[in-house]
């Protein structure tokens, strides 16, 4: 980017590309549209949303148009191929929600070559070109304009909806052109130097050699793959057309596109890959669309479709998938989640053998299988486990195992460590460029403690702790920077220090002095029993509020029963629960039962609002109710 000004054209347009790349592409389907594919109904709309996020894709809206229901995903690049399309996201859909497909078959199967065609290029995967007579162009039905408005599409006339609805069905670009206007026959060729193009916004184009185009004996009718001519566009007067389905090599459509900018719905799918089934099954779309909505019939055809390759095959065991998804996968799980695809597959002894759908360009390994069977089942159901694996893969030097003798020792005594930033606001060393309060490299790590030491203080009732307890290991860099050498910049003087604080005592030593003054043996690395913790609560914004209550319990056997009140207020009141912090026995005279004094401490907060003081009163008010008098008695 550093080549071009930001406001370029060039720049622009790429890093419109960097991004769809890595954010994919966003389609609206229509709820309705995917039920025609699918024998099962569909679950209820959030039902279903919730499954396509946590299974599959983002959901970036759901809304009502009219009586139908319109999703609004964002699509991967990885699967753009096939769910770039309702045919293929019903596909997905009935994987999800273990529901039936309806199967469609082509039923094109055309072997007498009729039109005269001539393709001159390797990059045309695909090409059917089909001449049909038809009557005159009608209104559009309202069930297809309204399908295409809720897709974000407008009707424009009879012929181009027809194309359009064949393209959000399927995934497969269609052109339509008036055969009346076509001159000699169709070639699908490189363009040549200096020819030009009026497309259907009325813009004129220059191609550039080597440009694919869709041309007569008169020029170019269209840009293959991108965007059509004005030339031979079909009009209400129409009586013959010629219907182009055709299959281009991704590349070629994706340098196209970028050198004359033009990016369109055609060009977005086949840069993506369009399966060569869904091309097939576009051909018998689109003659059906044109028979039944225009009236008209097939005169000739030319058809030349690449054999699909070989299809791809992946052999996994179960035992494959379990190192990457976690031993909770089964043998069964596997079976029922392979049957749930619909894919073929064969099983001998402990080996599954896939055959991937032509469609599923994306399967390329076992992480593909597994990243499939995951999703499918469920992750939910993975579970989780009490350790983590941990293998040391470094070389110890001193600082290291210095650090992890004083970490040991830090945290035996109750402390807490803490990492800090290296960049402060002043200091000897500065740096070129940084924030205004991070522009220097810090001479001490005491400094930025305290300030971390502060700010959890505020938390330590949150934190069920009389006293907060920090320590953090780091460097600290002292000294101007030595002259810059020959190599590169100049550095200053490195140190690893210790720093510690708490309410009573504070200090920063070098490892090796702190080391020497509590006589600590230099430990190796011991394997850390690396915990799964429940899921992290998110903290409240708003200030907590503590209130300390000490009660005397006046018979030795009621300790349980006010522990048991003060747990079940907290319960239903506090973010943690109670903590005692203080307990004294008295004897108040000779021959009396001696009395408990025991001191509860509560802490109030809301995720919505500061708590005041007297709602905080009314709070404690239902714990002092539940106090039996006769037996305890508030100090």
């Amino acid at each position: 980017l550093q080549m071009f000004s930001l406001k370029s054209p060039m720049c622009v347009t790429r890093i419109r590309e960097i991004y769809e790349l890595i954010n994919g592409n966003n389609m609206k389907y229509s709820l309705k549209r995917l039920q025609t594919y699918i024998q099962d109904p569909l679950p209820e709309v959030e039902v279903l949303k919730e499954k396509i996020i946590f299974s599959a894709f983002e959901v970036e809206s759901v809304e009502q148009v009219g009586w139908d229901t319109v999703f609004d995903i964002k699509v991967l690049p990885d699967r753009a191929s096939d769910c770039f399309s309702h045919l293929g996201m019903a596909h997905e859909l009935a994987r999800i929600c273990n529901l039936r497909i309806f199967h469609q078959e082509n039923v094109s199967n055309v072997s007498d070559i009729h039109e005269d065609v001539t393709i001159a290029s390797a990059a045309v995967r695909a090409y059917t070109l089909i001449r049909m007579s038809t009557q005159k162009q009608k209104d559009t039905p309202l069930w297809m304009k309204e399908y295409l408005e809720s897709v974000g599409q407008r009707s424009i006339s009879l012929f181009v909806d027809i194309a359009n609805t064949v393209m959000f069905d399927l995934g497969q670009p269609v052109h339509i052109f008036d055969a009346k206007k076509v001159v000699g026959s169709i070639a699908v060729r490189p363009s040549v130097e200096e020819e030009t193009i009026t497309l259907l916004t009325g813009e004129t184009v220059m191609l550039p050699s080597g440009v694919l185009v869709i041309a007569d004996d008169e020029g170019p009718l269209a840009i293959a793959g991108i965007k059509g001519g004005k030339r031979a566009e079909v009009d209400e007067h129409t009586e013959e057309v010629l219907v182009e389905v055709a299959n281009f090599d991704p590349s070629a459509i994706r340098k196209t596109a970028r050198m004359l900018r033009l990016h369109t719905d055609a060009s977005k799918r086949f840069e993506n890959t369009v399966p060569l089934s869904y091309t097939k099954a576009s051909v018998d779309a689109v003659i059906a669309h044109i028979e039944i909505l225009v009236g008209g019939e097939v005169t000739s055809m030319f058809s030349s479709i690449q054999e699909d390759d070989a299809q791809k095959e992946i052999s996994f065991t179960t035992t494959d998938i379990t190192r990457l998804l976690g031993g909770w996968v089964t043998d069964a799980l596997v079976k029922e989640v392979l049957a749930r695809t619909g894919w073929e597959y064969t099983e001998v002894a402990d080996f599954y053998t896939v055959l991937v759908p032509p469609d599923r360009s994306d399967m390329e390994g076992v992480h593909d299988v597994a990243e499939d069977i995951g999703k499918l089942a469920g992750y939910e159901h993975a579970g989780s486990i009490e350790t983590l694996p941990f293998q040391s893969a470094i070389s110890h030097d001193e600082a290291y195992t210095q650090s992890q003798s004083i970490r040991a020792y830090f945290i035996e005594q109750g402390y807490s460590e803490v990492y800090n930033y290296t960049f402060t606001k002043k200091g000897t060393v500065e740096i070129a460029y940084g924030p205004k309060d991070k522009s220097a490299l810090r001479t001490n790590v005491l400094d930025g403690l305290t300030l971390s030491y502060e700010k959890n203080k505020t938390n330590a009732p949150l934190l069920m702790m009389d006293d907060v307890r920090l320590f953090e290991i780091g460097t600290v860099f002292l000294g101007e920077p030595e002259p810059a050498s020959a190599e590169g910049f100049g550095v200053s003087k490195e140190e690893m220090r210790v720093a510690w604080k708490s309410e009573k005592e504070s200090g920063e030593m070098t490892l090796t002095d702190y080391i020497e003054k509590n006589s600590l043996a230099p430990q190796k690395l011991v394997v850390p029993d690396i915990s799964v913790r429940p899921p992290f609560k998110e903290w409240s914004l708003y200030p907590c509020i503590v209130r300390d209550v000490a009660v005397w319990v006046l018979e030795k056997d009621k300790e349980r029963e006010l522990e048991t009140i003060a747990q079940d207020f907290a319960k239903a009141y506090c973010v943690v629960p109670a903590r005692i912090f203080d307990r004294f026995e008295q004897t108040v005279a000779s021959n009396t039962i001696p009395k408990t004094s025991i001191a509860y401490r509560f802490v109030f907060q809301s995720y919505e609002k500061t708590l005041t003081h007297e709602e905080v009163e009314g709070f404690m008010k239902h714990f002092l109710k539940r106090l039996d008098t006769s037996v305890f008695e508030l100090r």
